[in-house]
């Protein structure tokens, strides 16, 4: 699931009427729907007097047109999976959506398009191979790096270099898969030790 970062988040709260508590609850409704049950238990362990009665909070998002309103929505104290029966809009959720993919869309253009291997021209800027697409690749950056502004720039600095130094040798699916941030980062801070630059090869 993608992640909003605090300007993005402002928009949404603009532009469809939400208070805070409401779009924290929503994050982490759709954290559970995608399997990531934890937050909300977390969220649902607050006490009510600070984060308010959920059916309420989901009443009023139907009225927000936020949740479909032919939702049923029922709850018992300890178990919450007929979360999954509540529907959001996909007016809503494309939005939502879109707003959390801005980083690793910006990620996607600078990303190299292709390079040599072997004398071969290699496409690197695929995904295909280790998600189902490219949304669903942005999700997974935005998610691996906290949605952090300040780590996403520290990534694209990164990116830069090893375009420069002719480091970037594998795809961009497996770039976000395997953090490869991280191991340039040490190769370009001198921290891996003695190498040859030249064998190094990063896929």
């Amino acid at each position: 699931m993608g992640e909003l970062n605090i300007d993005n988040e402002s928009i949404i709260l603009l532009n469809y009427n939400l208070s805070p508590n409401e779009l924290y609850a929503i994050k982490c409704i759709l954290y559970y729907i995608d399997g990531h049950k934890e937050y909300f238990k977390r969220y649902m362990k607050l006490p009510e007097s600070l984060r308010g009665n959920l059916i309420d909070l989901l009443e009023g998002l139907k009225k927000k047109h936020i949740v479909c309103v032919n939702s049923k929505i029922k709850f018992n104290k300890e178990d919450y999976d007929s979360l999954g029966t509540v529907k959001f809009n996909s007016s809503f959720t494309n939005g939502y959506y879109r707003a959390s993919r801005e980083l690793g869309e910006e990620l996607y253009r600078i990303y190299p398009s292709s390079t040599w291997i072997n004398g071969i021209e290699t496409p690197l800027r695929t995904v295909a191979a280790k998600f189902n697409s490219l949304e669903e690749a942005f999700d997974r950056y935005a998610k691996d790096i906290h949605n952090n502004n300040e780590t996403h720039k520290e990534v694209l600095k990164i990116v830069n270099w090893a375009k420069t130094n002719d480091r970037l040798n594998m795809s961009l699916g497996s770039f976000i898969v395997n953090n490869s941030w991280l191991d340039l980062k040490e190769i370009k801070d001198g921290k891996v030790g003695n190498y040859n630059p030249d064998c190094i090869r990063l896929i």
